[in-house]
């Protein structure tokens, strides 16, 4: 095992990098994702989370709704992160305390499932909307914190390899996760079913949190900024005015996180189109662990030796054809294809949308450029809420093909104006 280890990482070779620290720090990292991998797939929101809220009384446009203000939540309080003081010497401290609150919701949410037979139906909907919503928001603040150590912590031609592992030994994990939801959900009454697996899923993220505790964080020195670079909206201006790559990246990132509405609609679509029992979630849940388990090795050396972009571009075509075949399924296994083509996507969203950000710029705009993109892009998910709305009136498959037209023409943005950066830092 450890000379399989040495193979992959070849953690030796990078003379920036103390070997025994970076071997440590990426064993760590390695068992923090897969651990954490495998918690989030047991709540998958593209299966499980949509089918939970229908069984509670959701309508599409509460399902949208739990998916946007979600992901908004996740973004908008990373406007703080743009200005001064938000780069401080000690990352873990912060990542460790915010990240827990993350993963504590879980727990919460897991309980209150519990109590959902003695509320109606009403509050049911709208108490699960808000711990959903709300364990965003009050675990935002560690992301972008956290890619930063990791990119301080891996060298850049280990990051897509490192992911790419992390996700593909989760998903491996996954694919028995999806066949436990599976038997729980068919063989547990609604809802102690759901709040048995939000349990489970939240010890495999605690567990995970604890291999968070154990990284070593280098020591660094922080540059000042000047007074303008420390203000937000001045260093907003500033960024964007001058990295127009960087510009061009948000605008087709914005289309590509619109495209997304669709995968909330996927698993309930699906169920309703082919009379399907609600436990097919956590079949749709196995097909997408093991496309991801795939995705993760093919694509996590591509980035490695191509670069991020190349990767991006097929998460573009990936999700126009999760869009098409949804739409054009004429039984239940070509339906299967939907959830392997939005598995891709996942798995190279994973890999590669922050880590292509933190190879435009330089180390210390790093949680600056992600804590922009990730600002800016949050309200593209406000079109998931439209979408949510519009289904009643237009049914799903129009709102498939304009995720499917939203995919094309962020492709196409992304290929003719944003350029590789592997190219121009010759990485």
């Amino acid at each position: 095992m450890r000379n399989l280890f040495i193979k992959v990482f070849n953690y030796r070779k990078f003379p920036d990098h103390n070997p025994e620290v970076l071997k440590h720090n990426l064993t760590m990292h390695l068992t923090d994702g897969i651990l954490f991998f495998l918690g989030a797939s047991l709540v998958s929101a593209q299966t499980v989370v949509p089918v939970f809220l229908q069984m509670t009384g959701a309508t599409p446009m509460d399902i949208a709704a739990v998916q946007a203000l979600g992901i908004i939540g996740l973004n908008l309080p990373q406007l703080l992160l743009i200005g001064r003081g938000f780069n401080p010497p000690r990352l873990l401290p912060l990542i460790l305390k915010y990240s827990f609150i993350f993963r504590f919701m879980f727990f919460v949410i897991g309980v209150f499932a519990f109590f959902i037979p003695f509320v109606s139906r009403q509050i049911a909907v709208l108490s699960l909307m808000f711990l959903m919503i709300s364990s965003a928001f009050l675990g935002s603040l560690a992301g972008p914190m956290w890619f930063h150590l990791l990119f301080l912590t891996t060298p850049v031609k280990l990051r897509g390899r490192l992911m790419g592992i992390r996700q593909f030994v989760g998903s491996l994990l996954g694919i028995l996760g999806g066949f436990a939801v599976k038997i729980i959900i068919d063989s547990v009454a609604y809802p102690y079913s759901f709040g048995f697996i939000f349990i489970l899923s939240f010890l495999f993220l605690f567990i995970s949190w604890f291999f968070v505790k154990r990284l070593i964080e280098p020591e660094r020195e922080i540059a000042p900024l000047s007074d303008k670079q420390g203000e937000i909206f001045p260093r907003m201006k500033s960024i964007l005015k001058r990295d127009k790559r960087f510009l061009n990246y948000i605008i087709a990132d914005f289309l590509t996180l619109m495209s997304f509405t669709s995968t909330s609609f996927f698993a309930i679509y699906g169920i309703g189109k082919f009379n399907l029992s609600p436990g097919v979630a956590g079949l749709f849940t196995m097909i997408m662990m093991a496309t991801m388990a795939v995705s993760n090795i093919l694509f996590g050396i591509t980035a490695d030796r191509k670069g991020h972009k190349l990767n991006l571009q097929f998460l573009l075509v990936s999700g126009a054809l999760s869009c098409i075949t949804a739409i054009f399924a004429q039984n239940s296994f070509m339906y299967g294809m939907v959830f392997v083509f939005a598995a891709v996507l996942l798995a190279i969203q994973g890999i590669s949308r922050i880590a292509f950000v933190a190879e435009i710029c330089e180390e210390r705009d790093r949680i600056a450029y992600i804590g922009l993109l990730n600002f800016i892009t949050a309200p593209a998910l406000l079109f998931g809420l439209l979408s949510g709305y519009l289904i009643k009136f237009l049914g799903y498959e129009l709102i498939f093909a304009a995720d499917a037209a939203l995919s094309v023409i962020a492709f196409l943005i992304l290929t003719l104006k944003v350029s590789n950066p592997r190219i121009i830092k010759n990485l």
